[in-house]
């Protein structure tokens, strides 16, 4: 059996003091490296990482507001130029680009923040136990005139019971958002379908679409920033390639997973499954402020 004995080791500047867990191996001589010494290393590491996702972030976000102001303010002036030529079918046309410009732009300064958010760890607000019932009957409300719009089925069926699941409301919104609008945007005719249901200690929210689906070789890059699949391009529909990119991270960070099945020009099930919350007191859930600070609470629930 290897043996191994703390020796004391006399480093540059350490007037005597020992390296706490040097040791020396006696087979082969070799002195371990202190693993005090590396942790303090990658914990200094960690927190120079920390304060430069920081400050990324705090950057991030004044980028978006310098964004997000002047889109807004042209939308308000498209509003007026309306009100001011209300029969100009001409002038109605070019303001309905611009609208159309300007709300593409917005979409894409509040992906780039979501995702952003998401990936600096950063609490979307408050974590709580929500029911995904109440919340996804919820975010769907709005989007049952838009597929009726296109001439689309949508359906969502939910659970009567309440099912609750640890995390910020806005980060479960974004996440229904982003799969319910995509499948709308993305199919032409036929149906979107919304379930909930619980599968053991989880929660299952799954989105199916009879749309444009993705191709088999580019399946595995769907959740990476900025990728749109190639039939979406030719389609010419606008989209950031943020939106499920978010989703992903949104999803990790609640300790859950988020599954795709597609097939071209059939369609897509997108599969979010999130860990359920049961018998424990509501101070204690709101103790945390984001899924990824509660993993002690989440492991306790297990």
């Amino acid at each position: 059996m290897q043996e191994y004995h703390v020796l004391p080791v006399n480093p540059v500047g350490t007037d005597g003091a020992f390296l706490w867990g040097a040791s020396w191996d006696k087979k082969n001589g070799h002195q371990k490296i202190s693993s005090m010494a590396a942790f303090t290393s990658r914990r200094r590491e960690l927190e120079d990482l920390e304060r430069a996702q920081q400050v990324q972030m705090q950057s991030m976000v004044r980028l978006v507001h310098e964004l997000r102001s002047p889109a807004a303010a042209s939308k308000s002036m498209v509003a007026t130029l309306r009100y001011l030529e209300p029969h100009d079918t001409r002038l109605d046309k070019l303001l309905a680009r611009i609208e159309g410009r300007m709300d593409h732009l917005l979409d894409l300064v509040n992906d780039i923040l979501d995702l952003s958010q998401a990936k600096a760890k950063r609490p979307l607000g408050q974590a709580t136990a929500l029911d995904l019932v109440e919340e996804t009957r919820a975010v769907c409300q709005p989007y049952l005139e838009d597929a009726a719009a296109k001439g689309l089925t949508m359906d969502v069926e939910l659970p009567e019971s309440p099912m609750r699941v640890l995390m910020p409301e806005r980060a479960y919104h974004l996440i229904v958002s982003n799969l319910v609008s995509n499948a709308i945007k993305y199919t032409s005719a036929g149906s979107v379908r919304v379930t909930l249901r619980r599968e053991g200690p989880h929660a299952v929210l799954t989105v199916q679409d009879t749309g444009i689906g993705i191709p088999s070789s580019e399946i595995c890059h769907l959740f990476t920033e900025f990728f749109r699949a190639s039939n979406v391009r030719a389609g010419c529909t606008p989209g950031t390639g943020l939106g499920l990119a978010a989703v992903k991270a949104l999803v990790e960070d609640c300790h859950g997973e988020v599954a795709l099945q597609s097939r071209e020009n059939q369609g897509s099930r997108f599969r979010v499954r999130l860990p359920l919350v049961q018998g424990i007191g509501s101070s204690l859930l709101a103790a945390g402020e984001c899924c990824g600070q509660v993993a002690a609470v989440d492991a306790f629930l297990q």
